[in-house]
């Protein structure tokens, strides 16, 4: 064994390794290992070419004259993907027009990986160069590789092939179809798309809200009777929409709507497929869909139990496309989600807006690392109430978002704010432009408090927040004598308590009196959310 084939040995050893980088004299040598039997270490050796993809590209295109197969196959598979390389973008029309030219190679592996890398071509003559390899292409897999790029690159040309062509091939069949669908919605996209908030249902619409687990009774506590509000489980409250979309946005805690469609029976055979077809397009749902889309009514389907369930999400998108052809499925750009919800005998649908603008937080334009979000702050303001004479204390400002909040509901005298990083302060000071009689400072929690503060709102670090080796429950403690002694005679605080028994009764310890408390779930992280106020 020479020297040559020693180093091509540990070069191939090498490859299997994920974090071997080569050295870019290493290319030339790599590049030439596509010539192995090895077929599972190809792909590990176009990976690690992409070090140095510039090298790589010149020792591709030096070495695809006088290759054989199954080697020029490979090579082309190489360009197509360091085409995908930002380096490489001032060469990007001279390479794809290099693979246009493969279409037409004697070798039949090289010129299915041609098709499949003109899939990704933004060449306006993609479209015809991939058109003419399905006329010239016999073999039914070459042409479900064209059919499948025509899918992604093809416009009017693909739509009217593959409107008058059909084949008795199941795979090939199938091919076409997914490429007329996906071409279709390619169209489509021209249009735009929107939900319109000033829409109204042509009759009363259930609608589920979702929220952070602990806060259903706040949120439904945000809708009077004519909403006709009701807990339906941890995190979710369904009410009756008859105005405008628009109103919906009277609440400030919840996360996320749903349009809720009657559930559908699972036919016979258990079929899920026809059935989440009926819900979608049952009268209630095309009433929905209708009321509130401007232009093209657009979608994707997710499935409540996760996955993507490829082959079931075709079969049912293709039959919606068959019977109601004004629906396109386009799982990049929908203006709603179709969300299914499997149970053993029935199958139900809800119909998430997407494409639909929330006005509520417009006031958040900075963020810092585990900062609130806006709809549990809303619920801590909430909880807190209101009162013209308030001065308001934030302790652990933060983003400012539980000052925002407060600011919102109604009158107060003053709001003070103090953290110790200035990163925060930056942030806050940005999200409560537009608030007047608002001070921020840096400082600690416990050094002494503003001067006659009636409301203390906040939500302190804990988990994430917390550097390593702090005694959160320690500090919190402290911070909560700390502040019934800042408290005026009726004052009140709203905070978020971490489960730490030391700190859930450190209020009452303290003097203040327990007045509300539920349990929230943030996420993997519980606590308490506590109304404390102080005796007159």
């Amino acid at each position: 064994m020479d020297l040559a084939e020693r180093q091509g040995k540990a070069l191939l050893a090498a490859v299997k390794d994920k974090g071997f980088t080569p050295r870019r004299k290493d290319i030339a040598a790599l590049v030439g290992l596509l010539d192995t039997d090895d077929d599972d270490a190809v792909d590990d050796v176009l990976r690690a070419v992409l070090a140095h993809p510039e090298e790589a590209l010149e020792r591709a295109l030096e070495r695809f004259p006088d290759a054989r197969p199954p080697t020029r196959g490979r090579l082309v598979k190489l360009v197509g993907r360091l085409l995908a390389v930002p380096a490489l973008a001032p060469r990007a029309e001279e390479l794809w027009r290099w693979v246009m030219e493969r279409l037409e190679d004697a070798d039949p592996k090289t010129r299915r990986n041609a098709i499949l890398v003109m899939g990704r071509s933004p060449l306006p003559v993609a479209e015809d160069a991939l058109l003419a390899a399905w006329e010239r292409e016999e073999r039914v897999d070459h042409r479900v590789s064209v059919a499948q790029s025509l899918g992604r690159v093809g416009g009017s040309k693909t739509r009217a092939l593959m409107q008058r062509v059909a084949s008795g091939d199941p795979r090939l069949q199938k091919a076409i179809d997914q490429a007329s669908l996906m071409v279709e919605r390619t169209m489509h996209r021209g249009t735009g798309s929107a939900v319109e908030p000033r829409g109204v249902p042509r009759a009363a619409a259930n609608v589920e809200l979702t929220c952070k687990r602990g806060l259903e009774s706040l949120l439904a506590a945000e809708f009077d009777s004519s909403w006709a509000p009701v807990v339906m489980g941890p995190g979710r409250v369904r009410v009756m929409l008859s105005g405008s979309l628009e109103t919906i946005f009277r609440s400030r805690i919840f996360q996320s709507m749903a349009f809720v469609i009657a559930p559908v029976m699972k036919p016979a055979d258990g079929d899920i497929a026809e059935a989440v077809v009926s819900a979608v397009l049952s009268p209630g749902s095309l009433r929905i869909l209708e009321s509130f889309t401007l232009r093209t009514i657009r979608y994707r389907i997710e499935w409540a139990e996760g996955g993507h369930r490829r082959a079931l999400t075709w079969r049912v998108v293709s039959r919606i496309a068959a019977l109601c052809p004004a629906l396109v499925n386009d799982p990049k750009d929908s203006t709603w989600e179709v969300l299914v919800r499997e149970m053993p005998d029935r199958v139900q649908v809800l119909l998430r807006p997407r494409k639909l603008s929330d006005p509520r937080f417009g006031y958040r334009r900075a963020e810092v690392a585990a900062a609130s979000h806006p709809t549990v702050a809303a619920a801590l303001a909430r909880v807190a109430g209101v009162s013209a004479d308030d001065v308001v204390w934030d302790p652990f400002v933060g983003s400012g978002l539980e000052l925002a909040e407060r600011g919102r509901l109604g009158p107060y005298a003053r709001m003070e704010g103090r953290d110790l990083e200035a990163s925060a302060l930056d942030a806050a000071r940005l999200n409560l432009t537009g608030f007047a009689r608002v001070s921020l400072v840096q400082g600690d929690a416990l050094d002494p408090a503003p001067e006659g503060v009636s409301l203390i709102l906040t939500n302190p670090p804990m988990g994430h927040r917390v550097g390593f080796g702090q005694d959160v429950g320690a500090m919190l403690e402290r911070f909560v004598s700390h502040a019934a002694r800042s408290l005026i005679p009726g004052g009140r605080m709203v905070w978020l308590s971490p489960m730490d028994p030391r700190v859930r009764q450190a209020g009452v310890r303290a003097g203040l009196r327990l007045t509300q408390w539920q349990r929230i779930d943030l996420g993997g992280l519980d606590v308490e959310l506590q109304r404390l106020e102080r005796p007159l």
